[in-house]
């Protein structure tokens, strides 16, 4: 307390206030300013001892001075709240008969009252401050839902991050927001800024947000380190691994706005993440699969970008490996291995409806493989024929739960569809040597998916919906049936015309016009009976047309007597 009994009392004058910090230093370190007597050899050894105190000044006494400020942090409260309200219950020597500090009074009173009220308002300031932040970071980890094991790093970070530049300046936070706050970090040379900017982007990714094209496309560097973090090679560090998925989810996210003739090396980086040898088959390899999948899928759609993938050595080996294998059907029953099947199909069917030369020598390459061609054939029968040996298949992997054989079955419907029009391309192409009994037995089961009623469904199909596999096999034989060899194989299908009409009383639109669109085309290639045509087929064709018009007028006028405003001008 002796500072301020000095600031409060005349009897020690100093003349300046260097004098005055002199007094302090004496005052706090009495045995470092004693009087002791100098020796002679001790003057002369007084150069040696320069270097070593001038490295105390610079290591120690910082040191002391931050655990000065520490401890003051630390005390701050009694210094504005408990030393305020005890100078000013005192009488400062007044009642002692020391007439000569009464003048002081007022003025310390005043000022001890500023200190107080200063600290009130400081409590004041940072009560609210911490209230409205961990508000924030609530409403903030809320609705981003990240990991908890980098969440709190990162949303302080942004917090204090964006508070820091509106003190500077306060327009420059009036577009912020978290994705662009995390697309600066990965544009960041620090790895460790780096490392959370992708953790945030690819989080944000994941949830729909498709921004990254938006803020990090643009900055070619950078797309060249997400590109280059594709291809780092670790087998033990994790924290490496996690990078490439982060990255690879960030690039498949604008993947259709890549065009790789501006990264030299790219599709290298991109096959590396189809590559398991390094790192195991397991889920961590199976997420870096999936993306690496999913960023050449939308890379396909790019006619170059097909030729690049096509070329690139080794890599449409791995693209294929799935449709070569000896055991699809049961790879398909494991989750894990049935998504990554899937997206192998999805870049296939991309690729072989490149019209180019690529194109044309994949699909004779999948058209001549009788191992590819069966895998194919199998999967498209996997859900009509084959319904028992699907639900043993499910019983020897024990999975019970329901919602997990659905994932399964929906997976598996997705690449049922998928087979359905990798086959459909390769029909359509001519220069392709697909078998007649393979033709034949795809258009069958094509119209018995298309022309089947919404009667009892297996146990194993009653969980997903039929209504995708109907609409593909439609447009399937809608797009067969304009070739006449393939509507001579349709029509040859007893009572197809009759089941076609039938169909004109489907409940969905998509259905009906699909019907109508292949009687058309087998009505074009094929000279049908007077009779049949005007007891049968026209009736029911102007039926349905009427019955169709009318429903639009319902509709129409529904519409107009719900529509906003109506009540009033009536």
């Amino acid at each position: 307390m002796w500072l301020f009994n000095d600031l409060e009392s005349a009897a020690k004058p100093f003349d300046n206030i260097s004098l005055y910090f002199g007094e302090m230093k004496r005052s706090l370190f009495p045995s470092k300013f004693a009087a002791q007597p100098e020796k002679e050899d001790e003057k002369d050894m007084s150069l040696l001892y320069q270097l070593p105190l001038s490295l105390k000044v610079l290591t120690i006494y910082p040191a002391y001075i931050m655990s000065f400020a520490l401890i003051l942090k630390a005390i701050s409260p009694v210094v504005f709240f408990v030393i305020p309200f005890w100078r000013l219950n005192s009488d400062y020597g007044v009642s002692g008969g020391d007439n000569s500090q009464a003048s002081l009074r007022p003025a310390l009173a005043i000022f001890y009252t500023l200190v107080l009220t200063q600290g009130l308002l400081g409590i004041y300031v940072g009560s609210i401050s911490l209230i409205t932040g961990r508000q924030i970071f609530t409403q903030l980890q809320g609705r981003c839902n990240f990991p908890k094991e980098w969440a709190r790093k990162a949303l302080r970070r942004y917090m204090w991050d964006t508070v820091d530049k509106c003190k500077r300046d306060p327009a420059s936070i009036q577009n912020m927001n978290l994705f662009l706050h995390a697309s600066k970090l990965v544009s960041s040379d620090s790895w460790e800024d780096y490392n959370d900017g992708l953790k945030v982007v690819a989080a944000l990714v994941k949830q729909g947000f498709q921004v990254s094209g938006k803020y990090i496309l643009p900055c070619r560097p950078t797309v060249q380190k997400l590109i280059d973090t594709l291809g780092f090679r670790s087998s033990n560090d994790e924290g490496v691994r996690h990078m490439r998925e982060f990255a690879a989810t960030i690039v498949a996210d604008f993947a259709n706005d890549l065009h790789l003739i501006n990264f030299p090396g790219a599709i290298r980086c991109i096959s590396s993440l189809l590559e398991t040898t390094h790192e195991g088959v397991g889920v961590t390899s199976n997420e870096l699969i999936l993306q690496g999948l999913k960023i050449l899928e939308k890379l396909a759609f790019d006619h170059h970008s097909c030729e690049v993938i096509c070329r690139a050595p080794g890599l449409l080996s791995k693209i294929m490996e799935p449709v070569y294998s000896n055991t699809l059907i049961q790879e398909t029953m494991a989750l894990p291995r049935a998504s990554v099947v899937n997206g192998s199909f999805k870049v296939v069917h991309r690729l072989i409806r490149n019209p180019g030369e690529a194109g044309t020598a994949l699909r004779c390459e999948i058209s001549s493989s009788k191992q590819a061609v069966s895998n194919l054939e199998r999967i498209i029968q996997d859900g009509t024929a084959d319904n028992q040996e699907v639900q043993r298949i499910l019983e020897d992997y024990k999975i019970i739960v329901r919602q997990e054989k659905k994932r399964i079955l929906v997976t598996r419907q997705e690449l049922k569809i998928l087979a359905m029009k990798i086959l459909t391309e390769l029909a359509l192409d001519s220069s392709t040597n697909l078998s007649t009994d393979t033709l034949g037995s795809f258009i069958m089961n094509q119209l018995e998916i298309f022309l089947a009623d919404g009667g009892q469904q297996e146990p194993v199909t009653e969980l997903i919906s039929e209504c995708p596999l109907k609409t593909t096999s439609g447009k399937t034989l809608a797009l067969l049936s304009k070739s006449k060899d393939y509507s001579c194989i349709i029509s040859k299908c007893g009572d197809i015309f009759y089941r076609l009409i039938q169909k004109f009383d489907d409940s969905s639109m998509v259905h009906r016009t699909t019907a109508a669109e292949i009687l058309e085309n087998l009505c074009t290639h094929h000279t049908l009976e007077v009779e049949f045509l005007k007891e049968t087929l026209l009736p029911e064709v102007l039926g349905a047309i009427l019955t169709d018009e009318r429903k639009l007028k319902i509709e129409e006028a529904q519409s107009r007597t719900y529509a906003p405003g109506h009540d009033e001008e009536n």
